[in-house]
């Protein structure tokens, strides 16, 4: 139903409607086809292989309170761990005071007066136009929660650590955080970047007399924890407002304030506790990737520039936290590490050089092959082959994407047409031990090479706004609920562009809880009982419903006088 309503709200914008009575009969279409299809749709199986007894086995497997069930950092699989070695990986992680600290304010009010805070600040920018109404909009917080941590185990490395992983989604921070990302996209980049997997293939492949090199991978150690933030906002603000006196609408001090709010004091659950991240990129935040990259951007074009000549490695390219280099002998190599681990006292490099002249980087596998550099796909010793399951609850056009997928990969990976041949011969027998049947495969194979082989002109399409929504996938009728209101939508919308997707809403990992439950956040009364407080609850949401729905109706009908 959530979806449903951001559909109206997002129609409601558009200048087309020029009467009530359409958006009235929109609205109860689309209400009408949203409770038909609830009603009648019953209830579905995910995947036709799971029977009534593995559900059971599942069911019991999950109230066992001694081992946590998740998945692995990267890559497809199951892992599961006991849960008091779990729970204490993940309390050493927390208990680095430089970056996260443990506090005993009550959740719900700390909560409450951030997002007074933030709203306060973001009244005053509206009211002297900083921003514009629908920034205000966006960025205005209400009903927000903590964040949940939680930790994916790197089954790749020794000693299976964890990864810590935020759970932004809904916190006070997430939709700043989000506001921010455009604006800050140009700081993200320099030449040593590297733009994706396939750009960085092609740049190697580019790059002669390959057996007068050494490979070497440089990793940084924990580079979004270590990712000093007060550094990272002074490098940011600095950056762009050197020529700029406002961006988008902002001056200096009160760009820097909302991107503290979005970046600093991240407050988080673990194990019942309320930690509070005082430095470094909370991992799960949109910022995330983002905040690193600057900072990494920032700071290598110094380092490489001031590098002393003997041993500045040949090439370099960089994703991330994750650095190809090129260098003319072993030696460099080492002097290079000593000396990029003594420039930042938060940033640490781990080095790995090629073996039997191959070396993985990203998803690829760099070699030589007659003095040039050759690629092949790359997959992790942990690599288990396992794939979407034909016979899974979810769309068809998922499972033959998938396919799709994997041979546009292996093509724009692999040098030659017998390593693609290879690739395309190993994708199939994966595939088949997963289900699909061989004639879906082959199909789906003719149809990703005559896409790329066959060279077609781009259709010129009116531009739309562009209007995207998820759905549960429930079987069929996703079709026919899809069918309906793309006609309902193209028949009242014609600047509308509304792209639906669908979603599988009963897993097996919703059997496997990792994350913490978290408190509830509304004012709890104790002198009622939860039906009454729960009763309580539902009029206010009607009401607020209802409000929101007059507010919507009146703006329509203002604009409608001001036309007339």
């Amino acid at each position: 139903m959530w979806n449903i309503q951001k559909l109206l709200r997002a129609l409601s914008k558009h200048s087309t409607i020029k009467a009530l009575e359409t958006l009235h009969h929109v609205k109860s279409s689309v209400k009408n086809l949203a409770f038909s299809s609830y009603y009648s749709c019953g209830q579905h199986n995910f995947t036709s292989s799971i029977t009534k007894d593995d559900l059971l086995l599942l069911n019991d497997l999950s109230k066992n309170k001694d081992i946590i069930v998740t998945k692995p950092d990267r890559g497809q699989g199951v892992v599961i761990l006991n849960k008091s070695e779990y729970i204490e990986k993940m309390e050493s992680i927390l208990r680095d005071k430089t970056k996260f600290i443990q506090i005993g304010d009550d959740c719900t009010s700390l909560i409450i007066k951030r997002g007074d805070q933030l709203n306060n600040r973001l009244r005053k920018l509206n009211d002297n136009q900083s921003i514009d109404k629908d920034t205000y909009s966006r960025l205005f917080t209400s009903g927000s929660k903590s964040g949940v941590l939680y930790g994916l185990p790197k089954v790749h490395k020794t000693g299976c650590p964890l990864r810590p992983i935020l759970s932004a989604i809904g916190t006070l921070n997430y939709n700043i955080s989000k506001y921010f990302i455009p604006i800050l996209k140009t700081l993200t980049t320099n030449e040593f970047t590297i733009h994706d997997t396939f750009s960085f293939v092609k740049t190697i492949l580019d790059i002669p007399n390959a057996d007068s090199y050494i490979m070497a991978s440089f990793d940084v150690t924990n580079l979004f924890t270590n990712v000093p933030l007060t550094e990272t906002i002074e490098i940011i603000t600095d950056s762009l407002f050197n020529h700029n006196t406002h961006i988008n609408g902002l001056d200096k001090v009160q760009f820097k304030k909302l991107l503290e709010i979005a970046t600093k004091d991240i407050t988080f659950f673990f194990d019942g506790k309320l930690y509070k991240q005082v430095d470094g990129v909370a991992l799960g935040s949109p910022l995330g990737p983002t905040l690193a990259n600057i900072f990494m951007c920032f700071h290598e074009k110094r380092w490489l520039r001031n590098c002393p000549p003997d041993f500045r490695p040949s090439h370099y390219y960089r994703y991330v936290d994750d650095t190809f280099l090129l260098f003319k002998s072993q030696l460099e190599v080492q002097k290079f590490l000593q000396y990029m681990n003594g420039l930042h006292m938060n940033i640490k490099f781990t080095c790995e050089l090629e073996s039997n002249g191959k070396l993985p980087f990203l998803d690829v596998c760099i070699s030589r092959d007659n003095n040039r550099f050759s690629t092949t796909t790359y997959r992790k010793p942990t690599y288990t082959g396992l794939t979407t399951k034909f016979d899974s609850f979810i769309p068809i056009k998922y499972k033959t994407n998938l396919i799709n997928t994997l041979i546009n990969r292996a093509y724009k990976i692999s040098k030659s047409y017998q390593i693609v041949t290879k690739e395309i011969d190993f994708i199939t027998g994966t595939l088949r031990r997963n289900g699909f049947p061989l004639f879906v495969i082959q199909r789906s194979i003719r149809q990703s090479l005559n896409n790329i082989f066959v060279k077609r002109e781009p259709v010129q399409l009116a531009t739309k706004d562009i209007i995207y929504i998820n759905l549960p996938y429930i079987g069929p009728m996703s079709y026919t609920i899809r069918r309906k209101l793309l006609n309902l939508v193209n028949l009242h919308y014609s600047t509308v562009d509304l792209r639906i997707t669908f979603t599988s809403t009963n897993t097996i990992g919703h059997y496997f809880k990792v994350k913490d439950k978290l408190p509830n956040l509304y004012v709890h009364l104790s002198s009622i009982n939860s039906r009454a407080a729960a009763a309580m609850l539902l009029t206010l949401e009607r009401l607020l419903g209802i409000f929101s729905f007059v507010q919507m109706n009146i703006k329509v009908f203002h604009t409608e006088q001001e036309d007339h």
